[in-house]
Order: C-alpha cells, then structure tokens, then sequence
C-alpha cells in the first residue's frame, strides 16, 4: 500500500509538471500506464467540430497507428458515446460492452484485437465547446480486468488529470496572446522570417514558407537558412549577423539596421532580400532574444514612372530616373539614357532617397518593387 501511495505522489507531481511543461506530459502518461498496468495509452486532446488536434501523446502506439486510428477507426470508436456525459468517472469498455459485442465489432476486431489490446480504462476530461480530452489506458491482458486498488487509485487521481490538462489549455492560451507579433507576422501576405545570429530559423510566416517549399531562393537545412547561391548566401549570413548584434545593442539609434541586396532565383527571375533588426522582449511578446527579420519581395523590374510618382510623390524626373536604374545598371547608365548629366541624376537620387525615406540606391529599388504593377 506504501508503494501504491508513492506511485500516486509520484503520478500527482508528473501531471503538475506536465501542465507547466508540455515535454513532461509522455512521462505523466507512462506513470498512469505503469499504475495501470497498461501497455498502451493515448491523450488526445481535440475539437471534434473541426478536426483539430491540439495536444496528442502516444505511449507504445506508433503515430500510424494513431494515424488509422483517428482517420478511420474515431469515428465508429463505440467508447466515444461516452463523452457527452459529465459525470467525472473512469470507464471500463470490458464493463460497458460484454465479450459478444467486442468480438463483432470492428473498431475491436480490426483495430484493437490485433494490436494485442485487452481491456481500456479510459475517461473525458475538460469539455470545453466542443474541445475535449481523451485518455486511455490500454492493458494487454485480454481477459482480466483491472482489480478495485488500481481503479480506486484512478479515482484519486482523475481530479488532477482534470486539473493539469485545464492548467496546460490555459497556459497555452496566455502564450498564444503574449505571441500576438507572431500571429500578426503570420496574417501579412509578405514572406517573412526571423533568424537568431547562429543562422537558426526562429519563426517563419505562411508566405516565407512557401518560398521555402518552392526552393528557387532560399532552403532549410537542419533549421537554418540557407540561401542558393553560395555569394549571395555569405552576403546575407553576414548581414544577419550584424542585425542580430545591433538588436542586442542597448542603443542601435547611431547604427544602420537594414541590409537590402538583390538576389536571383534558379528561374533567373530577380528578387530583393531585406534584412532588419528586430529587437527582443523576454517575458513579454514575441520574439523573446534579438534576432534578424529576412524578406524577400518579388522584383517588378518594369515599375512605370507614373506610378511611381503616385505612390512615392516624386516629380516626374525623379520617376523616370528611378525607373531606369530599375532596369540594371549604374546610375552614369541611366543618366547617359535619359540624356541628362551625371551631376542632375545624382541630385534627383538624392531627392528620391528624401521623398521614400531611403539612404541606398539597393534600398530604393527594393521599395519601388514591392509596388503593384
């Protein structure tokens, strides 16, 4: 009996420690199996109107077991009837269908039977909307059922199982509102990626990780960033590093914080890399360390000079100028164009650097890219 009440300390203290840590919930589980003296358990906890699974732990169930399972066998899983009830209780599917009905039905005969599963003590725990928390702890011994210590220590612990997945639900909401920046991140149609100074991948929105999936300018290797062509890879790397060092400086006010270069793809398309300082703040939002904000915006090598005057209020001289230098080349190139001196193109630069709040002529082409066509 000693042991039995260390087993249930033991199992209070690793459920606690779960609800704080979501890595700690495999080694809560095995400890209701070892109690149990179950081979198998699975917590799901999901939201059946959706098909959502926002917490899933598998002890000795292989994920495509889980797979068939959830795909197939949820839906006809005769023990799920049970999770309209709110009584707090622990059910046993060898006390609630007899041996005739788990011998024809095919959730047993097909799904459970010959994984070697025996008799299931399983329960419901916080009901939310439609959310709700499946345990199960499977025995391997097909005839015998667990004795009354073990269910009565499973009565002690059911208010803590409650507990802690309430706890973990409720801790995993704060930090989804405390990463507020992230799901801005994730909604802007921009890619957009942040990078900590050992070229790490921190935080990818959609947009960047469909570039990622596409491969044309940049690729993930062992979660960090790389980008295709091996000079354009060292340029990068080292402007991300040098942002990552200005994002922990205390005053960065003095110090350039962006970095913008051209870059081509495996296409032979172009397109613009920006790289800025992003500043961290532990124990508040997201991100939590300094770290370096990438983006790569698709180059509109042919931006009319109308449009440019529009969207950027330059004169139409500046327009024009702008224009050309988008189409390659030099400044002394694009004055030599448009027949106009190197002197008055350098001073209708300066004017357009002004106007767009830019200091480069790398950075002006990146900005007048992003613009529609």
């Amino acid at each position: 009996m000693r042991l039995l009440i260390e087993h249930i300390d033991r199992t209070v203290q690793a459920l606690y420690q779960a609800a704080l840590d979501e890595a700690s919930w495999p080694n809560s589980i095995n400890e209701l199996a070892l109690l149990t003296g179950a081979s198998y358990a699975t917590l799901y906890d999901t939201d059946f109107s959706n098909s959502a699974i926002y917490r899933q732990h598998l002890l000795n169930v292989s994920a495509a077991d889980s797979e068939l399972y959830l795909n197939r066998y949820a839906a006809i899983d005769p023990r799920l009837q049970f999770k309209m009830l709110r009584t707090p209780k622990w059910f046993s599917d060898h006390d609630t269908f007899d041996a005739a009905f788990r011998a024809r039905h095919p959730f047993y005969v097909e799904y459970q039977h010959p994984r070697g599963a025996g008799e299931s003590l399983f329960s419901f725990f916080p009901v939310e909307g439609s959310r709700i928390a499946i345990l199960s702890l499977t025995r391997s011994n097909r005839e015998q059922k667990a004795g009354k210590v073990v269910r009565d220590a499973l009565d002690r612990l059911f208010p803590h199982v409650d507990r802690a997945i309430r706890i973990a639900r409720h801790l995993a909401s704060l930090a989804e509102d405390t990463n507020f920046p992230k799901r801005i991140l994730n909604q802007l149609e921009e890619p957009l990626c942040c990078v900590d100074d050992r070229e790490q991948i921190q935080h990818v929105n959609n947009a960047f990780a469909e570039k990622l999936r596409e491969g044309n300018v940049v690729s993930e290797s062992r979660g960090k960033l790389r980008f295709l062509a091996p000079h354009t890879h060292t340029e990068a790397m080292r402007a991300i590093r040098e942002c990552n060092q200005i994002a922990q400086a205390t005053d960065s006010s003095s110090s350039e914080t962006r970095r913008s270069f051209i870059v081509s793809s495996k296409t032979g398309a172009r397109a613009f890399v920006t790289i800025a300082s992003l500043a961290g703040a532990p124990g508040q939002s997201w991100p939590d360390k300094p770290c370096a904000l990438v983006r790569i915006d698709e180059f509109n090598s042919h931006p009319e000079p109308e449009r440019l005057r529009q969207a950027l209020g330059m004169s139409a001289a500046e327009a024009r100028l702008v224009s050309a230098l988008c189409h390659g080349g030099s400044l002394a190139t694009a004055a030599k164009e448009m027949q106009i001196s190197l002197n008055t193109a350098k001073t209708q630069l300066a004017s357009a650097f002004a106007k767009t709040g830019t200091r480069r002529q790398s950075e002006l082409i990146a900005l007048v890219s992003t613009l529609p066509r």
